[in-house]
């Protein structure tokens, strides 16, 4: 039995694509390898090793939280300041290896 999660951007073994992906295109490809690579910068940074140390509720959900907001910030950061644009975005980053394949 394969995976089926969001941010995993895969069904199974296959890319994974919400129903609603065509939409995640609204965001330019350039800028979203920009906040993709921010992201990648942050995930490795001390402050955020750290705030997932200091999860208060352990396990799986707390981490996925944390990393959820760390990506609120990258998108905001980039300008996206709606709560429509910025979940539009970080899904974009969530799935961006199945709506750019050939880009991997």
């Amino acid at each position: 039995m394969g995976m089926c999660h969001f941010t995993s951007g895969r069904y199974g073994y296959q890319p994974y694509l919400p129903r609603n992906y065509q939409d995640l295109r609204d965001v330019p490809q350039d800028l979203l390898f920009q906040m993709l690579q921010e992201e990648e910068r942050r995930r490795f940074s001390d402050e955020f090793l750290r705030r997932c140390d200091d999860c208060k509720d352990p396990g799986f959900y707390a981490y996925v939280n944390t990393v959820e907001q760390m990506q609120m910030e990258v998108v905001e950061s980039f300008g996206f300041t709606t709560d429509e644009e910025k979940l539009k975005a970080a899904n974009a980053m969530r799935v961006a290896a199945a709506l750019y394949p050939q880009e991997q």
